[in-house]
């Protein structure tokens, strides 16, 4: 099949990955990027404003805002229309897979198959929203295919355009960072040191942008973002780091399913290891159920997503041992398996050191070499035609998880609109001159501000009799500025369900943009409500007790 024909059939599965949920609304962190994006439209080179750099000592956002500039310009030329908005997403998605068609294609024989399993995966089609990770995605890839392309053809201005496009990639975001040491052991390991001079594009880029911060604001982004690092506390508990560990195996798991497929079936010391693995992955979800904060159902997604990981961290294992194994001849071959190992190791130990939470969506850069890495272990161990049939069959599985996935999380994203305008109305029935605020973050926040609730100023503000209040139980709740020294009466409760068995968001169960307890995963298989938003009213001093928040179902309504 021609290569052309191959690229249209890139762009087909881009457009049909991204037409369903162009018409997703804000998700966690795009009301941030859209405060920040209308601020450019009005101020292009004050991104943020300069009294709270000053006066908080950091910046509102921990990356570059380089594509909240590409997100100005659609505003600036057809509002905040978030179908536009999602349009911009899809096309760095065509560019992502069009990218990793030609790295691919590099490094693999069946260059399809693995662009097919990068656009379906779990990681990927839910992250179509306005925040930074399909966009670095692309970019990175984009600087990785044209540096390989310049170093392998000898032609140094392919190197150098990419390392424009790693400058920019780094002005995306921070955690296209390793991409640059990698793009050091390739020219050593391949001995075309000429391209190294790409690295300098990249400098210039990050250098003005620093320079323009310490201008601006007199400090840059990214010494600010190192300020608020928690390296030092995630390397000096280890208990901590091994948590971060778990959840990032749990979260490759999560992304990619092609390792399932090379287990060989007829090797006892193979299946003994995988049940091993999966025993292992079994037993903090089972301490868990036993505590009473999962269900059975949670445990086996979770075992099985864990073991994936597992099984994923054994071929990586394999194939650098195997790589240290072969001889001189076979040079070509070793370094280039390398490569994809030093890719994923620098990603993921990257996302383990530097994030403040481990989340699925802080390994997408370590996919593309990972499904590349697995297709070259399918290839050297399978005939033509069972390689194929596993790559059809691990196609469709991670393309089915992954649009299952997907509408769980465009279902909650879009539960908040009327969720909001059915909480305004509710409070301007029950209160004429009294003040409505609200607690809550993401879109929650950004719906109910739509809807004419007012922030809660701070936390412990004094409320007066009268004051209501609306909280939700899901968009990050912070208690105690209305339960500290505020009596309280339930005026009404929304429950929000959904017959859509698939979470992204499931409080102590599923967290796909952060995961904070070991018995979390990325997504679950779950039936409770997606929102439940509670409504109080302040009528004297006091303490507002947990059973005046549990669940009523005094208002609700299904998707």
């Amino acid at each position: 099949m021609s290569v052309r024909r191959n690229l249209c059939l890139v762009a087909a599965m881009v457009f049909l990955a991204s037409l369903p949920f162009l018409g997703k609304g804000p998700r966690i962190d795009d009301p941030v990027y859209l405060t920040v994006a209308k601020r450019i439209a009005t101020d292009p080179l004050r991104p943020y404003p300069v009294e709270n750099v000053r006066s908080n000592g950091g910046f509102s956002v921990s990356n570059p805002p380089l594509q909240q500039y590409v997100l100005a310009g659609i505003i600036s030329a057809m509002g905040e229309n978030m179908t536009a908005l999602h349009i911009v997403s899809a096309f760095f998605l065509l560019v992502a897979g069009l990218a990793m068609y030609g790295v691919a294609r590099r490094f693999c024989a069946q260059p399809l198959a693995a662009t097919a399993l990068l656009i379906a995966s779990p990681a990927v089609i839910p992250s179509q929203n306005l925040m930074l990770d399909i966009p670095v995605l692309a970019l990175a890839l984009v600087s990785v295919y044209l540096y390989l392309r310049g170093a392998d053809e000898h032609k140094t201005q392919w190197a150098i355009l990419g390392g424009v496009f790693l400058g920019l990639a780094f002005l995306t975001k921070f955690n296209a960072l390793p991409l640059a040491p990698l793009f050091v052991i390739y020219a050593f390991v391949k001995r075309r040191y000429r391209c190294l001079v790409a690295l300098l594009p990249a400098l210039v880029i990050v250098g003005l942008w620093a320079v323009h911060d310490l201008a601006i604001y007199g400090v840059t982004q990214i010494a600010s973002r190192q300020e608020a690092s928690p390296v030092l506390e995630i390397l000096s508990q280890p208990p901590v780091l091994l948590y971060r560990a778990v959840f990032t195996l749990s979260c490759l798991g999560a992304s990619c399913f092609l390792p399932l497929f090379l287990v060989p079936r007829r090797s006892r010391q193979s299946l003994a290891l995988v049940g091993l693995m999966i025993a292992a992955s079994a037993l903090p979800y089972l301490y868990a159920l036993h505590q009473g904060r999962v269900t059975p159902i949670h445990v086996i997604v979770a075992t099985g997503l864990l073991a994936m990981g597992m099984m994923m961290l054994v071929l990586i294992a394999g194939r650098s041992l195997a790589c240290l194994r072969q001889p001189a001849a076979e040079s070509s071959q070793r370094s280039d398996e390398l490569f994809l190992i030093a890719w994923i190791l620098g990603i993921v130990a990257f996302a383990i050191i530097f994030a403040r939470s481990i989340a699925i969506r802080h390994f997408i850069l370590a996919l593309p070499p990972l499904i590349v890495l697995s297709c070259r272990v399918l290839e050297g161990t399978q005939a033509k035609a069972k390689r194929q049939a596993i790559l059809t069959a691990c196609c469709i599985l991670t393309a089915g998880v992954g649009f299952a996935v997907a509408r769980a999380d465009y279902l909650h994203a879009n539960v908040y609109e009327p969720l909001a305008k059915d909480v305004a109305r509710t409070c301007a029935a029950e209160v004429r001159e009294r003040k409505v605020f609200f607690l809550g973050a993401w879109e929650w926040a950004y719906w109910a501000e739509k809807n004419g609730l007012r922030r809660f100023p701070k936390l412990n503000a004094a409320l007066q009799p009268g004051d209501l209040v609306a909280f939700p139980r899901t968009a990050r709740l912070s208690r105690s500025a209305i339960l500290e020294d505020q009596g309280a009466e339930l005026v009404g409760a929304y429950v929000i369900s959904s017959s859509w068995p698939v979470r992204t968001f499931d409080r102590n169960m599923a967290g796909y943009y952060a995961m904070q307890n070991f018995w979390e995963t990325p997504y679950t298989i779950s039936r409770a409500p997606i929102e439940e938003v509670r409504i109080v009213r302040c009528v004297r001093a006091g303490q507002l007790d947990d059973e005046q928040l549990a669940p009523v179902d005094v208002l609700g309504r299904k998707d």
